[in-house]
């Protein structure tokens, strides 16, 4: 797991040599350093709350599979970045696709309030 690979290049197209399995972190902090570091976490943390809760209160078909894309994401991000790769895209992509789909019968339970 220590095996270095080229991640990119310098100003003087000196090759930059990284772990093999960077994480997600070394790609916010080499773009925008600690403020990218900051509003991608605070970004992230809003829109996964918000699929859930998307999901709890409407049942959509679409917040579940961003809250699962999300939870991805951000567990597999430890080992490398997943937002690099294709299939991170193509399912970003789909999601919208989703939003026409409700699957009622998966709609988690809400207890009853007496009022």
């Amino acid at each position: 797991m220590a095996e270095a690979r080229e991640v990119g290049r310098d100003a003087l197209g000196e090759p930059i040599l990284g772990n093999a399995f960077y994480t997600i972190l070394y790609s916010l902090y080499y773009d925008g350093r600690y403020p990218a570091v900051v509003v991608f976490s605070l970004v992230f943390g809003f829109f996964l709350a918000r699929s859930w809760q998307g999901w709890i209160r409407n049942g959509r078909l679409a917040s579940l599979s961003a809250a699962v894309l999300l939870t991805y994401v951000g567990v597999f991000s430890i080992f490398q970045s997943p937002v690099e790769g294709l299939k991170f895209w193509v399912a970003l992509l789909f999601i919208p696709v989703m939003n026409r789909f409700t699957l009622s019968f998966l709609k988690p339970e809400r207890p009853e309030t007496d009022g």
